[in-house]
């Protein structure tokens, strides 16, 4: 079997996968699959989104300022980096996690960043926080000036 692996946006893969293109798309059911599906799209779902590890910390991971702690961290107006943002099937737990820490999907501003970019601009300074899958989250699990907001809870499903 020869296969070809592509790194692209849900939004600019699903036209692709409508045509024939690309013959397989691995997506949660953000709202730019159920905008194509209601356009027309003629594709099928099969299989599940996400099941974490009992261990996992996929979720809202914060660079702290000027040795602030998770419990003081305040999340208002500070920037997220994000692969989908506020389409994202995963909005409900998004919320949650900021909401605990000040902040609320309509109190913070999104940075839409390609998969490889969300961890580098977090590490970098381009965004505040970010929500960080497996297993990317363990490059700053541990790492001073890092904590864990909150994400995914255990038998918990993505959407809502």
């Amino acid at each position: 079997m020869d296969v070809t692996l592509k790194v692209l946006p849900t939004p600019d893969a699903l036209p692709l996968l409508a045509k024939g293109d690309i013959d397989a798309l691995w997506a949660a059911p953000e709202a730019a699959v159920t905008n194509g599906i209601k356009g027309g799209f003629d594709i099928k779902w099969v299989a599940g989104n996400f099941s974490p590890d009992p261990k996992s910390k996929s979720g809202l991971w914060v660079r702290l300022e000027n040795g602030e702690t998770a419990a003081q961290v305040r999340m208002a107006g500070r920037r997220m980096g994000t692969m989908i943002g506020k389409g994202s099937v995963i909005a409900y737990l998004m919320q949650q996690a900021l909401a605990q820490h000040g902040g609320g999907l309509d109190r913070i501003q999104y940075q839409q960043l390609g998969s490889a970019d969300v961890l580098t601009a977090l590490q970098n300074g381009g965004v505040d926080s970010a929500w960080l899958l497996d297993p990317v989250w363990r490059r700053v699990d541990g790492q001073p000036g890092y904590a864990f907001l909150g994400g995914q809870p255990l038998g918990g499903t993505s959407a809502r």
